[in-house]
């Protein structure tokens, strides 16, 4: 079992594990009783109701009182009128500030329960048991929570940090092979954006860790979680720019779910489409080698991901762009690439590169 404490910037000590290797949920001696409290609330993925009860029951035996709600999933239950009824089941339940509530699920569970326990009786304790390597590799940790608008992803939410993050690898076996690229996509960002080695271990090794082998599995999420643990330390709540440098991949990858109405991709392969967009961005814009875009963008097309919709227009694309949450003063921060493992701001993107760049990533597409 590995080790990663997050030590988040924004005053006083709120540093959390984070805990990663097989069988977690079976250690309840090795973190149960870190926690203070004995009343659990599980809010937890309807596909997950046996390691719900596994939970559940290494909770009781350390005497916890346990309560659970098991949703159906999908992007739609983050509707944020859809989340009220917790609201009311956390009422009658008669949970308390010392009680404590656990995400069992993908990021999409994440998101509700850390957004739920941040404004139940203005915030009390969440741990996050993330049951993706989407999620166990990227919103697991960080403390961003939330839930969608219909005019957009995410737009309504808090940063309320865990208390715990418990990433039990064995929960990643019943995932598709889409679910397996979609987490490696989040890797490969951080990667590309933080760190060359990184990124070159993960190309050699991606069919190995897309296979979920433990040997680089293990070493593919322990430092994707590191590296960004240390941009939490640095830059808790985006006021440096540097947390901000997370969403490379993001921009592009968020309008393009958008306009899909979150129907056609996974996440993190929306993410790598937008990694590809946004690398191609960075060519036009002049801040990237194009031999450094071919050579990233050759790479990822050993993952198999659902195709760009080629009948898709770009101002159905820009449409979704301008109502991303980093626009400012009409103007998208668009996080780009100079080199592999340094990313860079640019709020300076004109709608006829990303044209441009949408129709580069298309041809390029078309020729293989």
């Amino acid at each position: 079992m590995e080790k990663i404490v997050v030590s988040p910037s924004g005053g006083q000590d709120r540093s959390y594990s984070v805990l990663v290797g097989a069988s977690l949920l079976d250690k309840g001696a090795d973190w149960v009783k870190g926690l203070s409290g004995n009343r659990a609330f599980i809010v937890g993925d309807a596909c997950m109701s046996a390691s719900a009860s596994r939970l559940a029951q290494v909770l009781k035996g350390a005497n916890w009182k346990v309560e659970r709600s098991l949703l159906p999933v999908s992007e739609k239950t983050k509707d944020y009128r859809k989340i009220f009824p917790l609201y009311a089941e956390l009422i009658k339940k008669k949970m308390d500030r010392q009680s404590v509530i656990f995400a069992l699920g993908g990021g999409v569970i994440g998101d509700i329960s850390g957004f739920v326990a941040g404004t139940y009786l203005r915030g009390i304790r969440w741990v996050g048991v993330p049951s993706t390597l989407l999620a166990q590799v990227d919103s697991s940790i960080g403390g961003k929570t939330g839930v969608n608008h219909p005019l957009g992803k995410n737009l309504i939410g808090l940063f309320h940090q865990p208390s715990l993050v418990l990433c039990d690898t064995d929960l990643l076996k019943s995932l598709s092979e889409r679910d397996r690229v979609s987490g490696f996509g989040e890797m490969v960002k951080c990667g590309l954006t933080f760190d060359k080695n990184f990124y070159e271990f993960l190309a050699e090794y991606q069919t190995n860790i897309v296979a979920l082998e433990s040997k680089y599995l293990d070493i593919a999420i322990v430092g994707t979680l590191r590296q960004k643990a240390d941009v939490v330390r640095q830059d808790e709540y985006e006021r440096t720019g540097l947390r901000q440098l997370l969403n490379f991949g993001h921009t592009m990858g968020h309008a393009l779910e958008t306009a899909t109405e979150y129907r056609r991709y996974r996440h993190g392969e929306a993410v790598l489409w937008g990694i590809r967009l946004e690398m191609a961005l960075s060519v036009i814009r002049g801040h990237l080698p194009e031999a450094t875009y071919q050579s990233v963008a050759n790479g990822l097309t050993q993952l198999v991901v659902p195709a760009l919709p080629k009948d898709l227009s770009v101002k159905k694309l820009l449409s979704g762009l301008k109502r991303d949450k980093k626009v400012k003063d009409g103007k998208v921060n668009f996080i780009l690439l100079q080199s592999v493992g340094k990313a860079i701001v640019d709020n300076a993107v004109e709608d006829s590169q990303i044209a441009e760049a949408w129709k580069m990533v298309l041809k390029g597409e078309s020729k293989k």
